[in-house]
Protein backbone atom coordinates (compact mmCIF):
# COMPACT_ATOMS: atom_id res chain seq x y z
CA UNK A 1 0.00 0.00 0.00
CA UNK A 2 1.52 3.30 -0.84
CA UNK A 3 1.88 6.42 1.42
CA UNK A 4 -1.36 8.04 -0.16
CA UNK A 5 -3.84 5.46 0.06
CA UNK A 6 -2.23 4.94 3.76
CA UNK A 7 -2.69 8.35 4.50
CA UNK A 8 -6.29 8.62 2.88
CA UNK A 9 -7.32 5.57 4.78
CA UNK A 10 -5.93 6.90 8.02
CA UNK A 11 -7.67 10.15 7.58
CA UNK A 12 -11.00 8.47 7.04
CA UNK A 13 -10.81 6.54 10.16
CA UNK A 14 -9.89 8.92 12.03
CA UNK A 15 -12.76 11.54 10.65
CA UNK A 16 -15.33 8.78 11.28
CA UNK A 17 -14.19 9.51 15.41
CA UNK A 18 -14.67 6.72 17.83
CA UNK A 19 -18.76 6.62 17.60
CA UNK A 20 -18.67 5.57 13.91
CA UNK A 21 -15.78 2.78 14.16
CA UNK A 22 -17.88 1.03 17.47
CA UNK A 23 -20.95 1.08 15.59
CA UNK A 24 -19.35 -0.63 12.28
CA UNK A 25 -16.69 -2.94 13.54
CA UNK A 26 -16.47 -5.36 16.52
CA UNK A 27 -15.11 -4.14 19.25
CA UNK A 28 -14.19 -5.05 23.49
CA UNK A 29 -13.69 -2.97 25.81
CA UNK A 30 -10.87 -3.36 28.97
CA UNK A 31 -11.88 -1.83 32.58
CA UNK A 32 -8.37 0.08 33.54
CA UNK A 33 -8.19 1.65 36.87
CA UNK A 34 -7.19 4.67 34.73
CA UNK A 35 -10.39 4.41 32.55
CA UNK A 36 -11.97 2.16 29.76
CA UNK A 37 -9.88 1.14 27.09
CA UNK A 38 -11.55 0.24 24.03
CA UNK A 39 -10.16 -2.04 21.08
CA UNK A 40 -12.10 -1.94 17.55
CA UNK A 41 -11.01 -4.63 15.21
CA UNK A 42 -10.91 -3.16 11.61
CA UNK A 43 -9.72 -6.14 9.51
CA UNK A 44 -6.76 -8.34 8.77
CA UNK A 45 -4.32 -7.28 11.62
CA UNK A 46 -5.58 -3.34 11.97
CA UNK A 47 -6.85 -2.05 15.04
CA UNK A 48 -8.50 1.50 16.82
CA UNK A 49 -7.30 1.95 20.39
CA UNK A 50 -9.25 4.29 22.41
CA UNK A 51 -8.18 5.52 25.71
CA UNK A 52 -9.17 8.65 27.51
CA UNK A 53 -9.87 10.84 24.55
CA UNK A 54 -7.14 9.81 22.71
CA UNK A 55 -7.04 7.32 19.39
CA UNK A 56 -4.62 5.29 18.04
CA UNK A 57 -4.83 3.98 14.59
CA UNK A 58 -2.99 0.54 14.06
CA UNK A 59 -1.98 -1.10 10.55
CA UNK A 60 1.01 -3.43 11.06
CA UNK A 61 1.25 -3.85 7.20
CA UNK A 62 4.53 -2.76 5.78
CA UNK A 63 6.23 -3.50 2.25
CA UNK A 64 9.27 -3.61 4.36
CA UNK A 65 7.61 -7.15 6.03
CA UNK A 66 7.84 -8.97 2.94
CA UNK A 67 11.44 -9.07 2.28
Amino acid sequence: MNTACLSAMLFFMLSMGQAGAQEQFPSDVIKTSSGDLTITFIGHASLIFTFNSKIIYIDPFSQLATM
